[in-house]
């Protein structure tokens, strides 16, 4: 809200007012209540036309000049805002509120030593809380950390001891080195306050930063005849302890906290959200956590909140089975979670375990009728099924739930290709496979198949190599793409290269090289190698894996398509 102009220096009155013109004082009073109206209603524009021509009228009027840089401030134009706003002090150096403005300007320009200064004036004359608050945290950005402690320490004689302010002086005293005197606020504080818990935490915390492990225990115990219960004390005992080399006492205190009577489940959970990411990179102590995770669902067998974070463990640690059995167990008691539903079924992906896929896909369905991914997992299971035809209807109306999710549309038009193209319908299997491509043109797996897809037809052999070509560039050692792409080239009459190129996949291979040899075998009929050609026939049937044509090639010592 704009204020009055009326304590401004007054402006010089017109000569012509005794012909009954308005004054420049009554000129300027009435445009700076039409700003004021204006900006009420939002037309901060109007408003500020409207005080540029009470400037023109009096130049040296404060008030205009603050209400001036309050709207250039409104619109960003953080120069001419402040410009406007020193200049209302220069013009009324008492006023607070310009001072305390022009503050704010100044940090929101990270100029803290400014911000700084002005609230050295402010605090003066008005030293309340926030006054003094805003003038520590302009020092602390400004760098200036002895003249911060000493303005947080007024601050803490005028509110009294806080934990907060406690905190904040011991860092800045640390941030200067001063290592003594940012213990010595918190042993004072923790005596000053025996019986609270937070100023004895920061105690804890303050001997734990100073490498004094003994005096970090010591203060953890006192704690905890504070509050026995506490957790995080426990906890921190526990870390403590271990940290020691005493396992027992350790192990107590962890125990303890899973064996309470007393300890809620949402406490024990908070523990194993701290414990999960302490583990994070500590793999070793992974295996501790387990019996807690035991004892967890053993004393909250009906809360799926336990299963839940068991299962998380369990899948960090990739053992997948036995994390499916947990998120599936916890949806006895929560089955309307669909974030667990998702990761259920998600595990029956990874563990191939398509009939519990499509049953727990179906019963997902018919709670979440409108999440497209539930479809996606029941269609991949009716394809892993065989049962085409389903899993092509079932995939497309869950394509068209989905909304600005490109990755999961790539997966979709994926599976969808692989449907088409086992059920007989090329046309739509390539049409999909072209929509995971432009999704994901690096989609190694897509750019395999349709290549061999389209050698295998025959047809746009020149864009079936330029898939497998970035198919082997993406995976260099994948013998199945470097087959596909060898036999691109055979399919192209690239003989001599196609011959190298199955050489590189044979030497790649792992297992059963069939296939592999089956091919080379082709090639070399078609360099007129015929009998190294028989040779290798007979050496992909002794190896496995070939096609059923592979007797009669052998027989009849010519290749057959």
């Amino acid at each position: 809200m704009l204020v009055s102009c009326g304590a401004s220096k007054a402006v010089k009155q017109d000569k012509d007012d005794k012909h009954g013109k308005p004054s420049d004082e009554d000129r300027l009073r009435q445009l700076f209540i039409q700003a004021a109206s204006e900006e009420a209603q939002g037309n901060f524009d109007r408003a500020l036309s409207l005080l540029k021509k009470c400037e023109n009228i009096d130049a040296e009027n404060s008030a205009v000049q603050y209400e001036l840089s309050r709207l250039y401030a409104f619109h960003t134009e953080y120069t001419d805002a402040v410009n406007h706003g020193e200049r209302a002090i220069e013009l009324d150096q008492s006023n607070y509120w310009y001072k305390i403005h022009l503050a704010d300007l100044y940090k929101k320009l990270s100029r803290f030593e400014e911000a700084s200064e002005l609230y050295k004036s402010i605090v003066e004359s008005n030293p309340n809380e926030e006054n003094l608050s805003g003038y520590a945290t302009n020092l602390i950005h400004a760098g200036k950390y002895k003249d911060a402690i000493n303005v947080l320490k007024r601050l803490e004689d005028k509110v009294g001891d806080d934990p907060q302010l406690t905190h904040q002086i011991y860092q800045l005293y640390m941030e200067i080195g001063d290592e003594k005197s940012a213990m010595k606020v918190l042993q004072e504080a923790a005596v000053a306050h025996p019986d609270d818990i937070m100023f004895q935490g920061l105690l804890a915390n303050g001997y734990e930063n100073t490498g004094d492990v003994n005096k970090t225990i010591e203060t953890y115990e006192g704690m905890l005849k504070l509050d026995p219960q506490n957790a995080r004390i426990h906890v921190a005992l526990y870390e403590l302890y271990k940290y020691k080399g005493n396992s027992s006492k350790a192990n107590e205190h962890l125990m303890h906290v899973f064996e309470s009577g007393e300890m809620n489940i949402d406490d024990k959970m908070q523990v194993l959200f701290d414990l999960y990411e302490e583990t994070e990179l500590n793999v070793s102590g992974r295996k501790e956590v387990y019996p807690l995770l035991d004892n967890l669902v053993e004393m909250h067998p009906d809360d799926p909140k336990g299963y839940s974070i068991y299962g998380d463990f369990l899948i960090r640690d990739e053992k997948e089975k036995e994390a499916r059995d947990m998120f599936a167990k916890a949806l006895e008691f929560e089955a309307e979670k669909f974030i667990i539903w998702n990761q259920v079924m998600y595990l029956d992906m990874r563990l191939n375990d398509y009939e519990s896929l499509y049953k727990h896909s179906e019963e997902a369905l018919s709670l979440f009728p409108n999440q497209p991914g539930i479809y996606y997992f029941n269609g991949l299971s009716l394809y892993k099924k065989k049962d085409y035809a389903s899993a092509i209807d079932i995939l497309e109306s869950g394509k068209a739930l989905i909304i600005d999710d490109e990755q999961l549309k790539k997966e979709f038009c994926t599976t969808l290709g692989d449907a088409y193209h086992a059920n007989g319908d090329k046309a739509n299997a390539y049409s999909n496979y072209d929509c995971s491509l432009a999704i994901f043109p690096d989609n190694t797996y897509v750019l395999n198949n349709y290549a061999y897809y389209l050698s295998l037809d025959g047809t746009m052999l020149d864009k079936a190599e330029a898939m497998a070509v970035k198919a082997v560039a993406n995976a260099p050692t994948q013998s199945s793409y470097i087959d596909t792409y060898a036999w691109v080239l055979f399919k192209k009459k690239e003989y001599s290269k196609a011959l190298n190129t199955i050489n590189n996949a044979i030497e790649n291979a792992n297992g059963k090289k069939g296939v592999y040899y089956e091919h080379k075998g082709d090639i070399l009929f078609h360099l007129d190698r015929v009998d190294e050609a028989v040779e290798m026939w007979k050496k992909a049937k002794e190896d496995e894996g070939a096609s059923d044509l592979i007797d009669d090639k052998i027989k009849n010592k010519k290749y057959i398509e």
